[in-house]
């Protein structure tokens, strides 16, 4: 079907072809694909996050911070890593942030540890959805993978996943 429609000079058809037999081509490539899920010290975000809609994290937690009585966060420990919990009772939502500790000795997915480049972070996951500039830290985000690089001199020093009750 698709050699009767190149035919007719159908250019949609021809890349479509290209795409089904796995032809190289030319161009930036999009990345299309499904987000990896990405562990941290063993951790499965998205677990957790099923996990605290069922109370079964209640008392795991090191550390609760009431900011404002609308607004607190609780805290897990892990060897490398932390998690927050930022709870918001006024409209029962939630969002999750893990976060590597300085000099984390695991991988992303895409292979950036500690110590990567900024480069080297543009290189495997594209260049990010936005960035924030501080005076201590470069921060790039990319929204399809709900991750943050915190880049200090160029280099990465941590990074964080973030998931809520709307990005399971």
């Amino acid at each position: 079907h698709f050699d009767k429609a190149i035919a007719m000079d159908n250019s949609l058809a021809q890349i479509n072809k290209d795409v089904l037999t796995e032809k190289e081509m030319d161009g930036p490539k999009a990345d299309i694909s499904r987000p990896t899920i990405e562990y941290t010290d063993g951790v499965k975000l998205n677990q957790l996050v099923t996990k605290n809609e069922m109370g079964a994290l209640d008392d795991l937690f090191t550390e609760k911070v009431d900011i404002d009585k609308k607004t607190y966060f609780r805290k897990l420990e892990y060897p490398q890593s932390k998690i927050l919990i930022n709870d918001m009772p006024f409209n029962e939502t939630f969002t999750f942030f893990h976060i590597t500790n300085p000099g984390y000795s695991g991988m992303t997915k895409r292979s950036i540890a500690v110590g990567a480049s900024n480069e080297d972070v543009i290189k495997a996951y594209g260049p990010p959805q936005s960035t924030l500039e501080l005076t201590n830290a470069h921060y790039m985000h990319y929204n399809r993978q709900r991750l943050v690089f915190v880049i200090n001199n160029g280099k990465v020093i941590k990074w964080c996943y973030y998931r809520d009750e709307n990005s399971l």
